[in-house]
């Protein structure tokens, strides 16, 4: 095995015990920024060896099993939902408005369309 395999499996049990304590136990053990550094940087070793993405990586899925799964009902949100992206810095912190932005623009722009298409119908 050479070092990234090796870091990268390192960084899979260290992601995956973080989530199991966050959503399961609801006891985390990482900071949200020290998770967030690690997942970056597994994303990054990703990135640069494809080989080494496999279905069981953090980078897969979306945290974990929560205890009070039973309790919330999966949600379909017609616009995927969007987040500030891990933000570190005001280079970052801009990256991640703008794409914002534009997920509302194009967004805010389909449904004007499909107001103009249903007014055209009715007027028909």
């Amino acid at each position: 095995m050479n070092t990234a395999q090796i870091r990268v499996l390192e960084l899979h049990e260290i992601l995956n015990r973080a989530n199991i304590a966050y959503y399961e136990q609801d006891n985390p053990d990482l900071s949200d920024a020290e998770y967030d550094i690690l997942m970056r940087e597994l994303r990054g070793l990703e990135a640069a060896h494809p080989d080494l993405i496999s279905p069981d990586s953090p980078t897969q899925r979306v945290g974990s099993a929560t205890k009070d799964r039973a309790l919330f009902e999966p949600i379909k949100h017609p616009t995927p939902m969007q987040s500030l992206d891990n933000a570190f810095g005001l280079a970052d912190l801009k990256e991640s408005i703008v794409r914002i932005l534009l997920v509302v623009a194009n967004s805010e722009l389909r449904h004007r369309q499909n107001i103009r298409q249903a007014a055209m119908q009715h007027e028909k």
